[in-house]
C-alpha cells in the first residue's frame, strides 16, 4: 500500500485537541483503503528543524505522498530575539526547496502538497499591531512562490492554500488566534480531501 506522510508543525500535530478530533486523523481514517498515513509533525517546528529531522522522520520511509505545512513558527518575529525572525524570508524560501528537493530525489516522492498557513487573529509578542499576521501572510507568498517554480518544471508540487479558503470561515481556530479548534480541523480536512481528489486520488 501506498504511504502518506504529514510533515508540519502544531497546526499538522493539532495542539490543544484530542487526537482522534485532528484534521490529520481524520484524513488517515478518509484515506485507510487507499494509504498508510503518518504525521511525524512537532510542535514549535520550523523549516530549519524540518531540515534536521527529514532524514530519519520522512526520506527513509519512501513515502508517495507527502504533505508540507510549515511557517506559522519561521514566520515568529519574537520581542525576546531583538526583532530577528526565527527563520528569514530567503532562508525559508531555501530551506522549503531543499526539503521538497531532498523528497524528490532520495525518497523518490511522486506528490508534494505544499500548504500555506491560515491566517492568526491575535498579537503574540510583537511590538507593532497586526505585525504576525503580515508576516504569515509575506511567508504566504513564498509558499505560493515555491510550488509555482516546481510546477512549471513539471514536478508533482500542488498548492493547498489554507489562507484564502480560511477567509471564508469565522470560528475555526482556538482562544489563541492561532492554531485550529475542532471545527478548524474539519474545515482543513475537507479542504485537503478535495484538493487531494483532484491531484493525487
Amino acid at each position: 500500500m501506498k504511504k502518506l506522510y504529514i510533515f508540519g508543525d502544531s497546526i499538522a500535530f493539532g495542539q490543544h485537541i484530542s487526537i482522534h478530533k485532528t484534521w490529520a486523523a481524520m484524513l488517515s481514517k478518509y484515506l485507510e483503503d487507499k494509504f498508510i498515513c503518518q504525521n511525524p509533525s512537532i510542535n514549535r517546528n520550523t523549516t530549519k528543524d524540518a531540515l534536521n529531522r527529514i532524514a530519519f522522520d520522512i526520506e527513509q520511509h519512501m513515502p508517495e505522498v507527502v504533505y508540507i505545512q510549515f511557517g506559522l513558527n519561521d514566520a515568529n518575529f519574537w520581542v525576546t530575539d531583538k526583532g530577528m525572525p526565527r527563520v528569514s524570508k530567503s532562508l525559508y524560501e531555501a530551506n522549503l526547496k531543499e526539503i521538497i528537493l531532498r523528497l524528490f530525489n532520495i525518497a523518490k516522492t511522486e506528490k508534494i502538497l505544499l500548504a500555506t498557513n491560515h491566517l492568526p487573529t491575535k498579537q503574540i509578542d510583537f511590538k507593532k499591531k497586526d505585525e504576525y499576521i503580515i508576516n504569515v501572510k509575506e511567508y504566504n507568498k513564498i509558499v505560493r512562490k515555491v510550488a509555482t517554480e516546481f510546477v512549471k518544471l513539471g514536478m508533482g508540487v500542488i498548492l493547498i492554500d489554507h489562507e484564502k479558503n480560511s477567509l471564508s470561515f469565522d470560528n475555526f481556530l482556538l482562544e489563541d488566534g492561532v492554531h485550529l479548534n475542532e471545527n478548524g480541523h474539519k474545515i482543513y480536512f475537507e479542504f485537503i480531501k478535495k484538493v487531494l481528489a483532484k491531484g493525487v486520488l
